[in-house]
């Protein structure tokens, strides 16, 4: 196990198949080898986790003649646990084959159930249209997510626009819409931090693959999933308006990549809290994880005229 990996389970081998624990050693080589390099991993202390996937093998097989006819996912799973702060940036890499790329829609779903695309229809600019040929290959590297400290992300159309050849390693892949009638070549990119920035980091992870066209076919042999560390938690432990261990504190600490959490067992019981001024502004990527509605009551004093959560441009 690698010393910067504090993460149960992170990069150990997941199989004891030599086969595919060989190349599952080698991308994951690679793939430490980048963010070493970019900075987000440092002997002795981790920025970011790498989390192994499981559930590998091959994708179910389209149902009939596309697009959109999808046979059952095949789900990699990540089992993520002990991480403190929201997730703030996640990203993903994987191996795979599969001789037709635009039979393909690839997701990343978090424990909360928000989804972001990473493609859909590649290449398919037509609603009948069957998308880019070319192939995916479990020998390449699949890196997927926003720009980082010296990576700039490879449009996933312009690296799967080569006709009947094999999509080969990029440092990182911008993840893009679905293809579909009149999306332009390249497709719009769009950002996972957006989608994933404020969530829990904690439970389950699923990569999700299908395969929407009948003929060509596919499989998964790895994946990894690589969430930052660099957040903290703001921790509630009363309903008091002010002070050491309120609401108001905590978000007055909060950064960007942390989370504000409620304590237990206290919240276990229904609590409110009566606010007498507006709370501060809330900082774009902070995460807030409440009990829940029949637990949490946040109420403005009645003789008070303001909005009891503001959110911060940007």
């Amino acid at each position: 196990m690698f010393g910067w990996n504090a993460g149960k389970g992170c990069v150990e081998a997941l199989s004891s198949e030599e086969g595919w624990q060989a190349r599952a050693l080698d991308g994951r080589a690679w793939l430490i080898g980048l963010l070493l390099t970019a900075g987000l991993l440092v002997s002795g202390g981790a920025q970011a986790q790498i989390f192994s996937g499981s559930n590998y093998g091959p994708i179910p097989d389209g149902t009939g003649n596309g697009p959109l006819a999808y046979g059952a996912p095949r789900d990699i799973r990540f089992n993520v646990g002990g991480l403190i702060g929201s997730v703030g940036q996640a990203r993903v890499f994987f191996r795979a084959n599969h001789s037709w790329v635009g039979d393909l829609k690839v997701q990343l779903i978090a424990p909360d159930g928000r989804a972001h695309l990473l493609f859909e229809r590649s290449g398919a600019t037509t609603p009948t249209s069957g998308g880019f040929n070319a192939n995916l290959v479990s020998s390449a590297q699949y890196l997927f997510g926003n720009d980082f400290t010296g990576v700039s992300g490879t449009n996933w159309w312009t690296a799967a626009d080569i006709g009947d050849n094999d999509i080969a390693t990029a440092d990182l892949f911008t993840p893009v819409i679905s293809g579909d009638n009149g999306v332009a070549n390249p497709a719009p990119i769009t950002s996972m931090d957006a989608t994933f920035g404020t969530g829990d980091p904690n439970g389950v992870w699923t990569l999700r693959f299908e395969d929407g066209w009948v003929g060509d076919t596919g499989d998964v042999t790895l994946a990894e999933l690589i969430l930052p560390s660099a957040g903290v938690d703001r921790l509630v432990s009363n309903a008091n308006d002010t002070g050491t261990g309120s609401l108001r504190e905590a978000m007055s600490l909060a950064q960007a990549g942390d989370a504000i959490r409620f304590a237990l067992p206290f919240f276990n019981t229904p609590r409110t809290i009566n606010l007498q001024s507006a709370l501060p502004l809330l900082p774009d990527g902070v995460g807030i994880f409440g009990p829940g509605a029949h637990l949490l009551t946040v109420r403005r004093d009645s003789a008070g005229e303001f909005r009891i959560f503001e959110l911060a441009s940007g």
